[in-house]
């Protein structure tokens, strides 16, 4: 089980932004085609709220690997994230199904990764959305510090706290 400490950023000029991360000393880390589909059981309370938990099945078309995630939602800044491998990604839908699950939301998002010191920055271009940038600190020891150390390095990057997004990926993709 992992901690994550992350904001989410609208990008308005993405070339200006990619090279204030490569002049902080960031490094290219990979790029990745990710479907994610979420799900809620048919009955009982949907996940599709912000304080709920999340459920999804995350697909990286660019390297055919598949996982199962649940996430606990900690405020605006955090959550913990399990996640687990997945052979069969039909089956495991297949499964979803036959439990009563259904699809919430589908998020198509092309991601290219940097890394620089303890954060990853994530530049997402969603398909139907926008292009974003998602900063995070995955399991510091002090998450308060970390909010601290991600805000610093948003203003450093010529961001304010007016730029975060509160909305997840999946609500926006819910409301287009």
């Amino acid at each position: 089980m992992q901690l994550e400490i992350e904001v989410k950023l609208r990008v308005k000029n993405k070339v200006s932004l990619v090279k204030k991360i490569l002049a902080l000393g960031a490094k290219p880390a990979g790029q990745k085609h990710i479907i994610d589909t979420y799900y809620s059981p048919a009955k009982g309370p949907s996940f599709v709220t912000n304080s709920s938990p999340k459920l999804r099945i995350r697909y990286d078309k660019l390297h055919n690997h598949t996982s199962l995630d649940f996430h606990l939602p900690r405020g605006l800044w955090g959550g913990q994230e399990m996640e687990v491998d997945v052979a069969d990604v039909k089956m495991m839908k297949l499964i979803f199904q036959k439990l009563g699950f259904k699809i919430e939301s589908i998020v198509d998002n092309q991601r290219t990764k940097y890394q620089w010191r303890q954060f990853n920055f994530d530049l997402d271009q969603v398909k139907g959305v926008g292009t974003f940038l998602e900063i995070e600190w995955m399991n510091p020891k002090s998450a308060q510090k970390a909010v601290v150390e991600i805000k610093k390095l948003m203003k450093q990057i010529g961001f304010t706290e007016k730029d975060l997004e509160k909305k997840r990926y999946w609500q926006m993709c819910l409301l287009k």
